[in-house]
């Protein structure tokens, strides 16, 4: 598992779950509620920084 899944991790922002699809390994990530709650308000922000740009206001 990388750093930075790690991290999302011990911040409670995502769960990982493995196990097997048949003979494969396989690893399932999915959003916490905390996760979703925390992508949720960076696709927020962008949008704002996005209006902003196209208004011609980037401050």
């Amino acid at each position: 598992m990388s750093d930075h899944l790690g991290e999302t991790v011990g911040n409670g922002l995502i769960h990982i779950e493995k196990g097997y699809e048949g003979r494969r390994p396989r690893t399932w990530i999915t959003l916490t509620p905390t996760g979703d709650q925390a992508l949720q308000d960076e696709i927020t922000h962008l949008k704002r920084l996005i209006h902003q740009i196209e208004q011609g206001n980037s401050t």
